[in-house]
């Protein structure tokens, strides 16, 4: 299976985009004056430390999500939501690998890229989905 030239700008996008975000919320500042670091300039914190972290819009939707998955693998999620808290990507990392859902409109499967025993990419589209594996 190829991928066009347009797919595969469009993937490259989307990851570029979540990494983004990622950093964005990573070195975001806590609001619990006890966490900053007396030695960090002010207004800025050296850690923040959570078992979750959201990022909610004004309307007080989630709209970001990062957390601890319950299960026995470790894994950890990062979500990013539309306006109306529907998942629109996934991003989640354990000790079996990584992957990453990119959702459509209706919430259906448009991107899952798998890396891990189970390496793979499944494009999704118009109900139809390719996958390409580590073997092909």
């Amino acid at each position: 299976m190829r991928l066009s030239p347009a797919r595969l700008g469009l993937l490259g996008l989307t990851v570029i985009n979540v990494g983004a975000a990622i950093a964005v919320i990573a070195t975001a500042t806590a609001v619990v004056d006890e966490a900053r670091d007396p030695s960090s300039p002010a207004g800025t914190f050296s850690t923040v430390r959570t078992e979750r972290l959201e990022v909610l819009d004004k309307s007080g939707v989630v709209r970001a999500q990062v957390q601890m998955e319950d299960g026995t693998d470790g894994g950890i999620v990062f979500r990013l939501r539309d306006e109306k808290g529907q998942i629109r990507v996934k991003l989640g990392a354990s000790g079996n690998g990584s992957g990453l859902v990119l959702l459509d409109d209706q919430t259906e499967v448009g991107v899952h890229l798998v890396a891990g025993a189970d390496t793979r990419i499944a494009i999704g589209d118009a109900g139809v989905t390719r996958t390409l594996t580590a073997k092909d």
